[in-house]
């Protein structure tokens, strides 16, 4: 096996073992690295209060327009 180079393997990594890199500010659930986000007066809101503050915001408007 001379002159042959062994392949060394990365581990898996674990998704549940993460840190949570920020928390929901409405909610307080945990958002990771990769979860989608949603910027909102000084933090971050996970998608379904995304979802929730939009429809929210959305009623509120078309309250105003009757």
């Amino acid at each position: 096996m001379r002159g042959e180079r062994r392949i060394r393997a990365r581990p898996l990594r674990d998704a549940q073992r993460a840190r949570p890199a920020a928390y929901c500010r409405r909610c307080g659930g945990e958002l990771y690295r990769y979860d989608p986000v949603l910027p909102e007066g000084g933090g971050r809101l996970c998608p379904v209060c995304a979802g929730e503050s939009k429809r929210l915001e959305d009623e509120r408007a078309s309250d105003d327009v009757i």
